[in-house]
């Protein structure tokens, strides 16, 4: 396939060619995303269980409304 590959300390995921420039244009908005739990789980202080679900819960919102935008499955 032409897709490009990104990898890091996560993993490895293929990027269809055809969406390249507008994943590019998320990417911001993808770090601070992250930057929900990330920060969280970074802080000094007492952690909680449900604080830290509450949390990866508004990534994988904020994450799926990114895909949404660049996603072609359906399109």
């Amino acid at each position: 396939t032409n897709d490009l590959l990104h990898g890091d300390a996560n993993g490895v995921t293929r990027i269809p060619i055809d969406i390249a420039h507008e994943v590019a244009d998320i990417a911001q908005e993808f770090v601070n995303a992250e930057a929900i739990v990330l920060d969280y789980v970074k802080a000094e202080g007492t952690k909680s269980i449900a604080e830290f679900a509450e949390r990866m819960k508004q990534l994988g919102a904020a994450v799926q409304g990114l895909r949404k935008r660049v996603s072609r499955a359906g399109k």
